[in-house]
């Protein structure tokens, strides 16, 4: 019989820092068990913007957005005008955004069975490899559906293995791609974007709400800058001026203007063809994300209970871009070039004497991964 060690790597999506510590224990048993005989860090600082499809690229690579080059849930190419979509399967399906080899690619070439349910497209090949198992993040189905595809992952990294699922030892680790903040009407400041936009000017405006990356036509981005000025609660940036602790400037995909709000801001979308995703006036944002990474409701979760991990520990706070080698040392692979750094999660590991930098320790086991995605709907 081998014996293997499975890590299972969870994210909850919109899972703030302190939705756990709001709720009485009785009511989160599950939560407790897994505190209580695991470690948590303070908390997770996603990166710039803080949304679903570039925070969750970074756990998987260690890489900042400008890196990994999925700059948002929506953005655009001008070489052939076409868009990255977060609900649009074609769009998020073409090879050419996907330019950073996933933990999942890395783990498969090493001969570690993987399995992947929402977890972003885990179907798009990474240098020609696929992995065991993929669902790929293209709409959120039912939980019968979702719990018939989990049953499904854990076979299929069973299949050639000789032994039972009680012999497997679990390192399980739960992230969140990023906190949440309320913008019911009322309880912030909501601007309307085509107020202070030339939007004539204008080729591309992707997003809205915490943050914009637009686009300007050859030609015109004084004009645009100068007008987006005088706009209230946020902070506009021409390309050079984005500042460099966001990460967020050396990407072609990373246009001529950001629009950064401040979190008591909500920008409404502009009413112009080129507003990415086009603008739907019957859907009320109640809450919301993207906002600077450093606001304490952007903060998001990193818990983790295994034979790796201490127990009933409290580690200081960690940068999302830290739990990609963290994964790479579980997984005894080595690790690609990233920004991440395992020194500031060792202190979460039993035996941290022999991790430094990207290391790998040597043990004797068959590991296998399963990365999963939960939507967090309270």
């Amino acid at each position: 019989m081998l014996f293997a060690i499975f890590i299972m790597f969870i994210l909850w999506f919109r899972f703030r820092y302190d939705y756990v510590d709001d709720q009485p224990k009785e009511n989160i048993p599950g939560f407790t068990k897994l505190l209580e005989e695991g470690v948590r860090a303070e908390y997770m600082s996603p990166i710039y913007p803080s949304i679903s499809y570039p925070d969750w690229t970074s756990l998987v690579t260690g890489l900042y957005a400008e890196s990994h080059g999925v700059v948002g849930n929506y953005f655009y190419d001008p070489s052939d005008k076409s868009n990255f979509s977060l609900f649009d399967a074609n769009s998020t399906g073409q090879k050419k955004w996907w330019n950073a080899e996933p933990i999942w690619t890395t783990a498969t070439k090493a001969g570690i069975r993987t399995a992947n349910i929402l977890w972003s497209r885990c179907d798009v090949p990474f240098d020609d490899i696929t992995i065991d198992y993929c669902e790929p993040f293209v709409s959120i189905r039912g939980p019968e559906v979702f719990t018939n595809n989990v049953r499904k992952a854990i076979s299929k990294l069973q299949e050639g293995y000789d032994f039972i699922l009680v012999s497997l030892s679990f390192n399980i680790i739960v992230v969140s791609d990023h906190g949440m903040t309320t913008t019911r009407i009322g309880s912030v400041s909501r601007v309307e974007l085509d107020d202070y936009l030339l939007t004539e000017y204008v080729e591309n405006i992707a997003d809205a709400g915490a943050f914009s990356n637009i686009k300007v036509k050859e030609g015109y981005v004084d004009e645009v800058y100068n007008k987006l000025k005088g706009m209230p609660g946020v902070k506009i940036f021409k390309h050079d001026e984005i500042p460099d602790e966001f990460h967020y400037k050396n990407n072609k995909f990373i246009h001529d203007i950001v629009i950064k709000a401040d979190i008591e801001t909500f920008i409404l979308k502009s009413r112009s063809p080129a507003q990415l995703p086009e603008r739907d006036d019957t859907y009320v944002y109640n809450g919301a994300h993207g906002f600077d990474p450093r606001e304490e409701k952007m903060r998001a979760i990193f818990f983790a209970r295994g034979p790796d991990f201490v127990e009933g520990s409290t580690i200081s706070a960690i940068k999302n871009v830290d739990v990609y080698p963290l994964l790479a040392h579980l997984l005894q692979v080595q690790p690609l070039p990233n920004n991440g750094s395992i020194s500031s999660v060792k202190m979460a590991l039993k035996s941290s004497d022999d991790v430094s930098g990207g290391s790998i320790i040597t043990k004797t086991f068959w590991p296998l991964i399963a990365i999963i995605v939960l939507k967090f709907l309270g």
